[in-house]
């Protein structure tokens, strides 16, 4: 841990650094959670599969909304679709 440290400090004195990461991206916990909600599972249903909080999964919700420039659920549905983000659920 220590060797990890005096790396870290030495590649920052350089001005090395890690590159940001895309703040545009759904992440994997975010797209898992979008993909339920383009199925039309309720938030808390969602938060109950994932073991997650409704809260937790409200903040998920949110930053998707941020991410897409979106202001509600349906068209946090539409926009990922149109962007191929997710794919219509199957109606069979």
């Amino acid at each position: 841990m220590e060797e990890l440290l005096c790396l870290s400090a030495r590649l920052f004195k350089r001005g090395i650094r890690c590159a940001p990461r895309d703040r545009t991206i759904p992440t994997a916990r975010e797209s898992e959670v979008l993909n339920l909600l383009v199925k039309g599972i309720s938030v808390k249903e969602i938060a109950e599969r994932l073991d997650l909080s409704v809260y937790t999964i409200g903040a998920h919700r949110t930053s998707l909304h941020r991410k897409l420039g979106v202001h509600d659920r349906a068209q946090l549905v539409q926009c990922a679709i149109e962007k191929g983000i997710v794919e219509l659920p199957s109606t069979r």
